[in-house]
């Protein structure tokens, strides 16, 4: 079975987003705390390509298991 990168980067963005609503973050500040951009950050929610870095960053801050952020 193959993986639909584009419908998996848009869901990975939509559950990051729904994490950051949920525990009351700005964009602006979950960016500022792993290091990133706010319009980089942007990218990101919208369903852009992400590093593996990356993801374990966002999980650190919004205080989640990486496999928590990926369950979609």
């Amino acid at each position: 079975m193959a993986i639909e990168y584009e419908a998996t980067f848009k869901e990975f963005g939509r559950r990051l987003e729904k994490l950051r609503l949920e525990r009351g973050m700005t964009q602006d500040g979950l960016a500022t705390e792993i290091g990133i951009s706010h319009s980089y950050y942007a990218r990101i929610a919208r369903g852009r390509n992400i590093s593996l870095r990356k993801m374990i960053d966002i999980s650190n801050a919004l205080g989640v298991t990486l496999k928590d952020l990926l369950d979609f």
